[in-house]
């Protein structure tokens, strides 16, 4: 809609009517039939007035109310066929153009394509590139008589003063063209009969739809032979004229489809007309989906039937191919996200849905940004607009936010939709969860980087094991010649106590690296538990509990008996850690099925104080710890590390600052249990 200030904008309107009047007034002069007012009124609309096309028509009435187009002016005079228009509110046909002729009130569209019944004559309105209207009824005597229509590419077109303007000149044509031609209408004198006829005559072989007339018994109405039919009908269906007149609706088998006979007779005899949809048979036998609209009227006193026939072979087409999209987008894995050039939601599919827990309704005129995560950098979110804004595709990952709060991981291809002139309308984003993938990498990472660095300690712990046991080798003997109250007995005692302490770091680097050697035999793991749960608790302080929850059924596996008891301490000893006010420890043991075997598996789960995402991150790693200088080494849990994977075998960790920690190992069941 128009902005420019409103005085400016009376003062532009004003120019324009003056201009149209000293314009029509001329034609006027030397006008004899409405027909030439009409016409000079949809010239000087599109050249004064500026639209891009105009069209009048004149109102008529059979058994029920019809526009017939008789003027017309514009770049795209194609888009009016010669045929009439059915004033009828349950005729999709009708329109907002039948609407104004209804009502009696102008009637305006801004914006076609967001009107709610979106039928045949909206896609060719917008396929000529017009994108709003204005309808104006004429009115004599206060009956409406005619219409004018004026379209335009713009939208937002007809703002009041604009439809004001429109009403006004409407109003003046119609005044004289009561002056010019009082009744020059349909059925009013003998000349305008003999024009009428002529209009008719080319309505009736010149539009494209079919059009039969035929005779209308008492009973069984669709019975009565065709009495005549146009060039349309016989090109549709392969018969010619002749073979027509030996013909009645019956034999050609409509209507039939989702509408029964009976029905749409009685219909038809109560109401004077009907709409259905039917299927015809053509002569080569195959079948035609039309839309057909049936009216009675007399001649006499006879009674007829005419009916307008429209092929919908391509709006059924369509219709399929639409409900075939939208099945696939709604059962398709993969999320759905339409928005309109602005970026505002306006179609999610039911796996947009269940992936962000937003119902279609919560998001619908949002922006996508409403499930935006501070984990994204906002560089990413420019570089997609400049991109698809563009008219480019673009490829990336998103770390989204739920509606719970929950963050998930996304691959996304976002990419423009642009209508028949370029121009963009539409954006479309096809998502695909990728959580799991995110964190099975994560994982695999993970793991090869403590493999690396497994290797490297392992290596570096046998080198450094050889030179300490040269060390200690040489402490040993030098500690055995020496005085013992010589100050040197004392040094060579301090060297083998930090030879023994070296030795226990490198043994614990050997253990993660899986180069240190076990000897394993068969245990079940809930005997091993209960002979430790004593252990434990002394292990842990008085006020933390410690509760067991064994599996019923055995669990053997091969394992080293001391490296197992490690792995129990270095846990235990950890959870007590967490838990300096008190808490619980609850062991679990149970049996897991999986695609490689059955594990024995056993949880550690306490109730201190957790841990962030990046200290689980490090928790395996040699020498790293939380603890104060002094207070640990860091190999605890690089060792527990170590034995599992050592026995093949695996070791998780889960935890939330806060909510405590969860360890789970997890050890392959013995043949022995197997057998």
């Amino acid at each position: 809609m128009s902005k420019e200030p409103a005085a400016e904008r009376n003062t532009f309107h004003g120019f324009k009517a003056a201009e149209f009047y000293r314009c029509f007034s001329r034609v006027t002069a030397g006008a004899y039939d409405e027909g030439e007012l009409l016409d000079a009124l949809c010239r000087l609309s599109v050249e004064i007035l500026g639209y891009g096309m105009s069209w009048a028509g004149f109102v008529v009435e059979f058994a029920d109310k019809r526009i017939i187009p008789s003027s017309y002016s514009g770049e795209f005079e194609g888009y009016i066929n010669p045929q009439d228009i059915c004033i009828c509110c349950t005729d999709p046909g009708c329109g907002p153009v039948g609407e104004a002729v209804i009502t009696g009130e102008a009637i305006a569209v801004n914006d076609i394509s967001l009107m709610e019944d979106f039928s045949f004559w909206q896609y060719k309105a917008m396929g000529f590139g017009f994108h709003s209207f204005c309808a104006i009824p004429m009115i004599t005597n206060g009956k409406v008589t005619g219409v004018f229509t004026t379209l335009s590419r713009e939208k937002d077109k007809f703002s009041p003063d604009e439809i004001a303007l429109l009403k006004e000149i409407t109003a003046e044509v119609t005044a004289c063209m009561n002056t010019v031609c009082a009744r020059s209408r349909m059925l009013s004198t003998e000349t305008g009969n003999r024009d009428l006829i002529e209009k008719f005559g080319v309505l009736f072989n010149n539009t494209s739809d079919a059009i039969f007339v035929h005779e209308m018994p008492e009973e069984r109405v669709f019975s009565g032979r065709f009495v005549e039919v146009n060039k349309a009908a016989c090109d549709k269906l392969g018969y010619s004229q002749e073979e027509f007149f030996s013909l009645s609706p019956e034999m050609l088998n409509y209507p039939c489809g989702k509408f029964d006979m009976d029905e749409a007779s009685s219909i038809l005899i109560k109401t004077g007309h009907v709409h259905i949809e039917a299927l015809i048979r053509c002569k080569a036998g195959s079948l035609l989906p039309v839309r057909v609209s049936c009216h009675t009227f007399s001649m006499g006193k006879n009674r007829y039937i005419v009916s307008i026939v429209r092929d919908i072979t391509e709006k059924i087409r369509t219709i399929k191919q639409l409900n075939l999209l939208k099945n696939a987008i709604e059962h398709s894995t993969v999320s759905v996200v339409i928005t309109d050039k602005d970026g505002n939601i306006e179609y999610v599919n039911p796996v947009f849905e269940t992936f962000t827990g937003y119902t279609s309704e919560e998001v619908l005129g949002q922006n996508p940004r409403i499930l935006k995560s501070e984990k994204m950098d906002p560089k990413v979110f420019i570089d997609l607009w400049a991109c698809i804004s563009g008219g480019k595709i673009w490829k990336g990952e998103f770390c989204n936010k739920k509606k719970n709060g929950e963050l998930y991981w996304e691959s996304a291809i976002i990419f423009p939709v642009k209508d028949q002139n370029g121009e963009i309308v539409n954006y479309i984003g096809l998502k695909e969860d990728i959580t799991d993938k995110k964190i099975l990498e994560e994982q695999v990472r993970h793991a090869q980087r403590l493999n690396i660095i497994g290797e490297m300690a392992g290596s570096f712990a046998h080198d450094l094991k050889n030179i300490i046991l040269v060390i200690g080798g040489f402490a040993n003997r030098l500690q055995k010649k020496l005085d013992e109250k010589s100050q040197e007995h004392e040094y060579a005692v301090h060297i083998m106590k930090a030879v023994t302490r070296a030795a226990k770091l490198t043994n614990g680097l050997l253990t993660f690296g899986r180069r240190q050697p076990n000897h394993p035999e068969c245990l079940d793991m809930n005997i091993l538990l209960r002979e430790y749960v004593d252990l434990i608790e002394k292990i842990v302080d008085e006020n933390i509990s410690v509760i067991l929850h064994l599996s019923d059924e055995h669990m053997p596996v091969m394992a080293d008996y001391i490296q197992l008891e490690q792995v129990l301490m270095n846990l235990a000893s950890n959870a007590k850690d967490a838990m300096p006010d008190g808490g619980k420890l609850i062991i679990t043991s149970y049996i897991k099925e999986s695609d490689e075997g059955q594990y024995a598996c056993i949880i550690f789960e306490d109730t201190g104080c957790g841990m962030s995402a990046g200290v689980q991150g490090r928790i395996f790693d040699p020498f790293y710890t939380t603890k104060d200088p002094g207070k640990g080494t860091g190999l605890g849990l690089s060792i527990v590390y170590g034995i599992i994977r050592q026995h093949g075998g695996s070791i998780s960790c889960s935890s939330e600052e806060g909510m405590g920690t969860k360890f789970e190992i997890c050890l392959p069941l013995s043949a022995l249990y197997e057998a």
